[in-house]
């Protein structure tokens, strides 16, 4: 909201910031936890996927919880952040969640760093180049050299 934009010690947060300000505890970190894992999802243990899902559905419960709409005929609670209750209550289940997301996001990451490890070497060395060997054979019955050019990768 522009009225908090004062509030804000980090004003102006370009990209390449997001690492080092990112808060685990948010609910919108762990939910980008899916993002990210759905990108490598080709080459992802699916039980690790399954992980990742968890960990955003209880973030994004959390979320709608904790916002002005009623979802309890969804079967959700109410994390009413207006009172001083309500945020320890938040504040609780956010670190519960950063805790139970940690693992989940040291084995993404590592996941990460095992694709990019493979995939390196293919992505770092150039393709050989084409190279033509050339063979000289001469036959018995022709006096007359064949000459054959092969090609390799």
């Amino acid at each position: 909201a522009p009225s908090a934009v004062s509030l804000n010690i980090h004003q102006g947060i370009q990209r390449h910031e997001q690492v080092d300000l990112e808060q685990p505890a948010c609910v919108h970190a762990a939910m980008d936890l899916l993002k990210m894992a759905l990108k490598l999802q080709p080459f992802l243990d699916p039980t690790l996927l399954q992980r990742v899902l968890e960990i955003c559905l209880q973030a994004r419960r959390l979320d709608v919880e904790a916002s002005p709409y009623d979802a309890s005929r969804y079967g959700l609670g109410v994390v009413p952040v207006e009172t001083a209750d309500g945020r320890t209550m938040y504040r609780q289940r956010q670190v519960q969640m950063m805790q139970q997301a940690q693992p989940v996001r040291r084995d993404l990451l590592q996941a990460y760093d095992i694709l990019l490890s493979l995939a390196s070497p293919a992505i770092l060395s150039p393709s050989p180049t084409k190279q033509s060997t050339t063979i000289t054979t001469t036959s018995q019955q022709q006096q007359q050299p064949n000459t054959h050019t092969i090609s390799s990768r």
